[in-house]
């Protein structure tokens, strides 16, 4: 980013992620990075991703990555999330396993995933 000379502030961009259900929504706020399953394979969403749907597979685990390692998003990002961990290590905000599969879009900086069932652990 240009800078005219001063110190400016910059902020990290952030998607806004969220997990719903026909229940409610479970899970909706800002997060680095939303990571998920997909019939394709594992697909790690930042700022900035292309406008995208996608089915996700039974049993895939859906993770929204609050990095807090000090890194400015981008790969530093996704390097610090996978879908096949347990949410539970540095670099993991929340997480849920989808039962019975479900769908993922992405539009501008939300990404929402959509399951008939997701269990948080």
């Amino acid at each position: 980013m240009a800078s005219s000379g001063d110190e400016t502030e910059t902020r990290e961009v952030q998607v806004i992620g969220r997990l719903v259900t026909p229940d409610g929504v479970l899970f909706e706020g800002e997060t680095d990075a939303v990571a998920v399953r997909t019939v394709d394979g594992d697909t790690t969403f930042l700022s900035g991703h292309i406008p995208l749907v996608a089915a996700l597979v039974t049993g895939g685990t859906v993770v929204f990555s609050s990095a807090g390692t000090g890194s400015s998003g981008g790969e530093d990002a996704a390097a610090a999330v996978s879908v096949s961990g347990s949410g539970s290590g540095s670099g993991f905000g929340r997480s849920a396993v989808l039962e019975q599969g479900g769908f993922v879009e992405v539009d501008g900086e939300v990404v929402t995933v959509s399951a008939p069932v997701a269990v948080q652990p």
